[in-house]
């Protein structure tokens, strides 16, 4: 944000056993500090947050293996959970590629190999014009910034494109990815 300050938004839930200022304990309800409060602490849950950035990660290298295995396919949605982790993607597999279980296999072996080379994650803030020269939609895939916006731009095995995301520092960090399915409905795949 404006000033360096970064922001936060969530929804703040009851915890139990908190520790008062006087050092007694008691059950709270949340939020337990008051706006302009001094010394109010954040804490992020590491592994969760390693494992949210893997399995979106996984997803901008899954966008390197669909580029190079030549399937023309843009994406356009992702689902970085770990419940059911997807990429959607504009268009239908070319006939050429073979079967979708065949395509499968040779996109799990790829991404296989991104994660052999280690490729490290890139990531900077250009403006609206520079990013539509740098990204494979062109202006396209920044329509929808402002004017005067800075976009980040994110690599992730060597596909640019603009994230706002957490990441993992290199390829290696994905640990196994293996694609299970693939499925096309329309113009989707």
């Amino acid at each position: 944000g404006e000033g360096g300050v970064i922001h936060h938004y969530g929804t703040f839930v009851a915890a139990a056993n908190m520790e008062d200022a006087d050092g007694s304990s008691s059950s709270s309800t949340c939020p337990p500090f008051h706006v302009g409060q001094a010394g109010v602490t954040l804490e992020i849950d590491a592994a969760s947050r390693r494992l949210h950035a893997r399995l979106h990660s996984a997803g901008h290298a899954l966008d390197v293996a669909v580029l190079q295995l030549g399937l023309q396919l843009r994406p356009t949605k992702g689902y970085h959970f770990q419940d059911a982790p997807y990429v959607e993607y504009l268009g239908k597999l070319p006939p050429e590629a073979g079967t979708a279980d065949e395509v499968t296999m040779a996109l799990t072996e790829k991404m296989k190999t991104l994660i052999e080379a280690d490729i490290a994650s890139e990531v900077q803030l250009t403006s609206k014009v520079d990013a539509a020269k740098l990204l494979l939609g062109g202006e396209e895939d920044v329509a929808h910034f402002a004017e005067e916006a800075q976009v980040r731009l994110v690599s992730v095995g060597g596909n640019v494109c603009p994230c706002g995301g957490t990441h993992v520092k290199s390829t290696g960090e994905l640990g196994v990815v293996e694609v299970t399915k693939i499925k096309t409905k329309k113009n989707v795949t």
